[in-house]
């Protein structure tokens, strides 16, 4: 059958139009959180502009080949950790984070452009192997795509922007549990990451309560938990030696676990050295603000605060306390959802909460339908980038999430963070105007 070029009245127009929405509804509630504030009074403007950038530059993604764009996303991944380093080199240091690099008048953040093209990197190596099931889920495999996701990972987490990096793992883990990846590494990496944070949360603990100094010399002490990190690792690579003359999986599955956690117990140490102590406590205090309700504890309180006050409809536009006042902190990016439950209520939440829904649903849908396993690769990515980094924003915003830094898609102001989004977004459409074409 004859190619058929994509015909933009094909458009997905409920998607589009959602896009909108979501744009509007993000200039309005700036404006509202930051117009007493003179220092941010241009917020919103720079959100318009870089809306329109984005829906323009959008076009281009709509309408492109993404073939073209497969055969280029090696060159992209590489462009984007250059500029990662180029961030950790001569990066502008905000908020403790060395996380943008300044040009002239504007700043860039390349840890948000880099979550787009490590999606379509990944998506190009797995799809070298969409049939060969076998080789996909082996070891080795697993092991090629967790290095491609460690170089980005590593090098955001330096700035150090833990959220970031977060957010790429999770991407990761959702991108290989659609792909049909390893599920015991899977698994084990999970487990790996709850040990990576547990030695880091466990000290900025014990350095907010009393305790006995034994525990304390115990704890802070690294040199105990090199030598367990080194017994268990000796230990696992000995039984996987083992394992590889009885063949047994039982076996193999004992060492992988082993060597995972004496790796993990490494990178614990690695990374209490890495985030900084308000780091540390943010991801602490979600579980009890109480702990530092002056300090890291403060925003959770005060969001919790807003959005109840926000009762079933709101105070209305522009006549929230908690924003219009100053007391709800990093208002127009971290918290937007908090103004948004204030000043909107539960009624304008819940309608986001439907709308963002929505977005899911149509992504899954399409990987269902779509015949593209590399398009069924980038939809899964992006879906893992929308979904989580939604879920972490606005359960930062009531309590049942630590606080990460991470963005809320299409809603929170910063130039970078709403481009990547606006161009994966497009992506999506792109791949929906497929389902009327032979490709």
């Amino acid at each position: 059958m004859k190619e058929k070029k994509l015909n933009i009245a094909h458009i997905d127009y409920l998607l589009f139009a959602i896009l909108l929405i979501l744009l509007v509804i993000s200039v309005l509630f700036i404006y509202s959180g930051t117009k007493n504030i003179p220092s941010l009074k241009t917020r919103y403007l720079m959100q318009i502009i870089y809306a329109s950038v984005g829906i323009l530059g959008g076009i281009f993604v709509l309408l492109i080949d993404i073939k073209k764009i497969q055969d280029i996303s090696e060159f992209l991944y590489l462009f984007g950790i250059l500029m990662l380093i180029a961030t950790l080199l001569i990066g502008t240091r905000v908020r403790g984070s060395k996380s943008w690099i300044k040009f002239g008048f504007f700043s860039i953040q390349p840890s948000e452009f880099m979550k787009l093209f490590y999606i379509l990197f990944v998506a190009k190596i797995i799809t070298l192997y969409q049939n060969d099931e076998k080789y996909r889920s082996s070891v080795k495999f697993f092991i090629i795509v967790g290095l491609v996701t460690a170089l980005p990972a590593i090098l955001i987490l330096l700035q150090p922007d833990f959220g970031s990096t977060f957010i790429l793992v999770l991407i990761f883990l959702t991108i290989a549990f659609l792909a049909n990846l390893n599920i015991e590494l899977l698994i084990l990496t999970v487990i790996m990451g709850v040990f990576v944070f547990s030695l880091p949360l466990l000290r900025v603990y014990l350095k907010l309560i009393d305790t006995t100094v034994f525990i304390k010399n115990l704890v802070f002490s690294n040199k105990y938990f090199l030598i367990i990190s080194a017994l268990m690792t000796i230990v696992g690579v000995i039984i996987l030696l083992i394992s590889t003359q009885v063949e047994s999986k039982t076996v193999m599955r004992i060492s992988f676990i082993l060597i995972g956690i004496g790796i993990s117990i490494v990178l614990s140490i690695l990374a209490d050295k890495i985030l900084a102590d308000y780091q540390k406590k943010r991801l602490l205090v979600f579980i009890n603000p109480e702990l530092d309700k002056l300090g890291s504890g403060y925003n959770i309180i005060q969001s919790k605060i807003a959005i109840g006050a926000g009762g079933l409809f709101g105070k209305g536009l522009f006549r929230g306390t908690q924003s219009q006042f100053g007391f709800l902190p990093e208002r127009s990016t971290d918290f937007i959802f908090s103004i948004i439950g204030e000043e909107g209520g539960f009624i304008l939440s819940f309608l986001i909460l439907i709308i963002y829904g929505t977005i899911f649903v149509k992504i899954l849908t399409l990987i269902r339908i779509t015949s593209s396993f590399y398009n069924k690769m980038v939809l899964a990515g992006i879906f893992g980038y929308f979904f989580n980094q939604s879920i972490l924003n606005i359960g930062m915003t009531i309590g049942l999430m630590p606080i990460t830094g991470v963005p809320l898609p299409f809603l929170s102001s910063g130039g970078s963070s709403l481009l990547t989004s606006i161009f994966a977004y497009m992506l999506v459409l792109n791949i929906s105007m497929k389902r009327y074409s032979s490709v």
